[in-house]
C-alpha cells in the first residue's frame, strides 16, 4: 500500500470512529496476521501508526 492510500485510510477511520480508530485498525491488523495475510496485517500496522501520528500526544 503507498503512502498515501495509508493517509486515506487513516482519514476514513478517524471520522467514521473518532477516538477509537486506532483500536479499529489494531483489530484488523490482528485478524489478517491470524489469517496468514501478513501483507495486509502490515499495511493495517501502517494505517495504526498513522492514526497515532495524526491524533498526537495525550491530553493530560
Amino acid at each position: 500500500m503507498e503512502t498515501s492510500e495509508v493517509h486515506d485510510y487513516a482519514s476514513r477511520l478517524l471520522r467514521l470512529h473518532g477516538d477509537k480508530a486506532q483500536v479499529v485498525a489494531a483489530q484488523k491488523a490482528v485478524e489478517c496476521e491470524k489469517g496468514g495475510n501478513h501483507a495486509e496485517a502490515e499495511d493495517w500496522r501502517r494505517i495504526c501508526n498513522t492514526l497515532r501520528e495524526m491524533q498526537g500526544p495525550p491530553v493530560s
